[in-house]
Order: C-alpha cells, then sequence, then structure tokens
C-alpha cells in the first residue's frame, strides 16, 4: 500500500509525503503497471528535491520503463536540465531503446521548453555503429 502512495506522492510532488514514506520503508524501485518507477515519475515531471531523496534512499536511476525510457531520458525528453544534471552525476545511462529508435542520448540539446519532441533532443548515431534488433536483446556491429 505505501508504495502505491510513494508512486502518487512522486507525482505530485509532495517532498514531506515521499520523505515519511522513504522512513517508512516503502519500496523505492517499486513499479507500476507500466514499469514506471517513483525517481522515473518524479523525472518527467521535474521534482528535483523528489528525485534527490529517492536517490540518497537507494533507487535504481537506471531502471527502464515498458518503452524502455529511462528516468535521465524522459527528464531530458521534457527539458527538465537541472533532472538530468542530477542523474548524470549518479551514473545515470542513457537507454539503449526507447520511443526514438536509431537516436542516440545527447544532454546537450535539451533546450525545450517544456515540449515533448523527442527527436529535438536526440542525436542521430555515428555512422560506424549500427544497432541490431532480437527479441529484447540489442547486439551491436561495427561497419567495415
Amino acid at each position: 500500500m505505501n508504495n502505491q502512495i510513494l508512486l502518487s506522492a512522486a507525482s505530485s510532488g509532495n517532498i514531506d509525503s515521499v520523505r515519511r514514506l522513504i522512513a517508512a520503508r516503502a519500496y523505492v524501485n517499486y513499479r507500476d503497471n507500466q514499469d514506471r518507477t517513483p525517481i522515473f515519475i518524479a523525472s518527467a515531471r521535474g521534482h528535483i528535491e523528489i528525485v534527490q531523496a529517492l536517490i540518497e534512499a537507494g533507487a535504481d536511476v537506471n531502471i527502464p520503463n515498458n518503452e524502455g525510457e529511462t528516468p535521465l531520458s524522459i527528464a531530458n525528453e521534457f527539458g527538465h536540465d537541472d533532472v538530468v544534471q542530477v542523474l548524470i552525476e549518479v551514473g545515470a545511462r542513457p537507454p539503449l531503446r526507447g520511443r526514438y529508435p536509431g537516436y542516440g542520448f545527447n544532454s546537450l540539446n535539451s533546450t525545450s521548453g517544456g515540449k515533448r519532441s523527442g527527436k529535438r533532443y536526440y542525436t542521430k548515431k555515428a555512422k560506424k555503429t549500427k544497432i541490431y534488433r532480437k527479441k529484447r536483446t540489442v547486439k551491436r556491429a561495427r561497419k567495415y
């Protein structure tokens, strides 16, 4: 029950409730039916204090949702540069797959103004690398 409430508090931006739930041992890596975690939801909404509190509580910053997006990619997509910087500092990795296949992560292009246009914040991958997909695995091969 506390886990669902933690997701709701992270979504609404209620830092006091998030801290109380963390102290009550709510599971910080809990996933909803779309595989979103509290840190994913807080990153998408730009709640920097909640992101920092969840990181301090041990939340994994690299758990993707069911579309392959990570907290780092969703914060970048919505233009929350402060959240992007915090996630990069703690070791968040860009996703290997996601909503915009064939595009790589580039936090330097994240001057959004809140618009959700993935091609604006992603840059084309280097021509030397191609991605081959088989079910859920990603293999990289060099172009000779």
